[in-house]
Order: structure tokens, then C-alpha cells, then sequence
């Protein structure tokens, strides 16, 4: 069994997508250990709304890299929607580009799709473990549950790179988000609250 270490950078809603993505590693057969243990595989789920979270989203991917230079690093998120690979070699530091900061980029659109990414990169064939609430992040071990009802923007601020790293406004269907917030209610949560990137938008 192949162990993953986990870490997010950014909003709340890059928050519900790394427990999304850390329990479909689980019901595959994934190992979830800590961040600064010796793992298999990192996946750093960065951010890029300013300069210093791109930092600390390279920061991060050169941390994972130097905890096991064997492993297979992973970056997810805003910052590898931004790069630019006419700037910097995918994946590469601009200042070291012999080292690469990752050795596979997910997008925020395939984040939900983490576990056959990492099995085809790993040439795996892992049976899912449980079959709890498909697509649903697990809060066991909180009282308070973020449940995303919708990600994207369409305002395109002259300061602001957002829509360029989620994309235009995408609703989830009402039916899916009462659909969640019944299971999470149910399994002992206190409070649900609703994130996404611009959620005045919900509905568009």
C-alpha cells in the first residue's frame, strides 16, 4: 500500500476539496499519513491569489521534494492553472531549472478525479474500502462541516486572478447540496457552512 501526505494552502473551499480528495485516496486503499512523514506521494494543494501564497505553494512543493526526493510529488489547485509554461518550464523553479518542483499537476476541475490520476501514475490497481457518501468530503472529527454549493467567477476585477484559476461561475445542483448537508447532519454535524469562491453568484 502506497502512503500520501496531504497539505493545503488557500480558502475554504480548497479546504472541502483536500478532504474530498484525501477520502477518495482512502475508500482506493491509499495510506493518509501526516505532511512531514516519509510518504510515497505529496499532494500539495496550492493557492495563487497573491504573490506570497505562490511562494508558499513553491515553499511547499521544494518541502515535500526534500522529505523524500524518491517520492512522486503532486501539485493540485490554482497555482499550476496560472504557470505559464512560456515562462518557466512546467514545473520547474524559475531560479533552479534543473529541480522540479512537482512531477504531476492537477487541475481544480480533476481534483475529484485524484484517485485514477494516482493510480494510473503508479500503474496501481487499488479495490475502494468503503463505499461512504460518494464525493463527500469526511468531517468525522469536526462539529463544523464547509459544503461547497458552487466555485468559479465571472467578475474578472482588474486586481484580481481568480477567474483565471477556477474558471467562470459552475452551481452545483440544489438536489446534490441538500443531498449532502441531510448526510452531514446526519452523521452528528452541528453546522454546515456553505463555501464556495463567489456564493452571492449561487444559482448562475
Amino acid at each position: 500500500m502506497k502512503n500520501v501526505a496531504l497539505h493545503n494552502l488557500g480558502c475554504k473551499v480548497n479546504g472541502y476539496e483536500l478532504e474530498l480528495m484525501t477520502k477518495k485516496l482512502a475508500e482506493r486503499g491509499y495510506g493518509i499519513v501526516p505532511f512531514d512523514s516519509r510518504a510515497d506521494v505529496y499532494i500539495i494543494n496550492t493557492c495563487t491569489v497573491t504573490q506570497l501564497a505562490d511562494h508558499k505553494s513553491r515553499q511547499m512543493l521544494r518541502k515535500a521534494r526534500a522529505l523524500n526526493p524518491d517520492a512522486l510529488i503532486i501539485a493540485a489547485g490554482c497555482y499550476v492553472e496560472i504557470e505559464r509554461p512560456e515562462d518557466d518550464a512546467p514545473g520547474r523553479d524559475r531560479n533552479e531549472k534543473d529541480t522540479p518542483l512537482y512531477d504531476i499537476a492537477v487541475s481544480n476541475r480533476d481534483k475529484e478525479r485524484i484517485a485514477d490520476i494516482l493510480d494510473s501514475a503508479l500503474g496501481s490497481d487499488h479495490e475502494e474500502v468503503c463505499t461512504d457518501t460518494p464525493g463527500m468530503p469526511d468531517n468525522s472529527f469536526h462539529t463544523r462541516a464547509f459544503l461547497k454549493i458552487q466555485d468559479g467567477c465571472n467578475q474578472f476585477c482588474s486586481y484580481c486572478i481568480i477567474p483565471y484559476a477556477r474558471g467562470r461561475v459552475k452551481s452545483r445542483e440544489l438536489n446534490d447540496i441538500i443531498d449532502e448537508a441531510r448526510v452531514l447532519a446526519e452523521s452528528g454535524r452541528k453546522e454546515i457552512v456553505l463555501t464556495g469562491i463567489h456564493i452571492s453568484s449561487y444559482g448562475t
